[in-house]
């Protein structure tokens, strides 16, 4: 008898582990998913941050 993909047993059901008791509930309150404030910008940030870092080491030779 073969068994099928959604049928086998995997390590976890081997060894459930230290949160095994909990049964799918996390000791935490679920939060809400926010964007990262000025995320959208971060590509700017390097490109800036990348002209003004040898810009700073040619003025101090």
């Amino acid at each position: 008898m073969k068994i099928a993909d959604h049928q086998k047993v995997t390590h976890l059901d081997k060894n459930p582990g230290p949160l095994a008791h909990l049964d799918g509930r996390l000791p935490f309150p679920g939060l809400s998913v926010r964007p990262i404030p000025f995320h959208a910008f971060r590509q700017v940030g390097v490109v800036a941050t990348r002209a003004w870092l040898p810009m700073l080491d040619a003025f101090e030779r």
